[in-house]
């Protein structure tokens, strides 16, 4: 019974990553959608939400990014349609989620930034890391709004990532 058991634990792991990798059918929504999403309301802040927060400088790895406007609880508001301000500093560009180089302007203060449009009260894309290994801040704006920055570290190229083996 034990050999059945050790067989079936990785059997039901695999099941779950591939259940846990499936989005929800088109039209569909999440079943917290009712308490962190509503249509309209009054806009707080902005939110960003980074997918990683280290990545490797070898100017290919890349994290999503997701930018939304929430209203004072924090629920998103899929009707915004604010015009939301990326800025990043460090070495760093952000990509359109297709791989196509945001445009970037200059504020009053001659630092750049990227102009982010919401679509169904969200925005989504690609940062992806330059060469140089240190750190990544990315800030978002809008307006009077709440802004919100997150940091990324980056590692130089060289960098193996050890795993631990029997022995330790």
């Amino acid at each position: 019974m034990v050999k059945n058991l050790n067989y079936q634990i990785p059997v039901l792991i695999i099941l779950l990553l591939l259940v846990a990798r499936c989005g929800h059918p088109a039209g569909q929504v999440s079943e917290f959608s009712s308490v962190s999403r509503i249509d309209s309301g009054k806009a707080f802040s902005v939110m960003l939400t980074a997918y990683s927060t280290t990545l490797i400088a070898n100017g290919k790895d890349q994290t999503p990014l997701r930018i939304a406007i929430t209203d004072s609880l924090s629920r998103e508001i899929i009707s915004a349609t604010d015009t939301v301000h990326l800025y990043v500093s460090g070495d760093a560009r952000a990509y359109s989620p297709e791989g196509k180089e945001l445009v970037y302007r200059k504020d009053s203060s001659d630092v750049e930034y990227a102009i982010c449009p919401l679509k169904d009260g969200v925005y989504c894309l690609l940062l992806r890391a330059g060469k140089t290994p240190g750190k990544i801040k990315i800030e978002a704006r809008s307006g009077k709004l709440w802004p919100v920055s997150h940091e990324i570290h980056t590692l130089p190229e060289s960098f193996v990532n050890l795993k631990p083996n029997k022995n330790q």
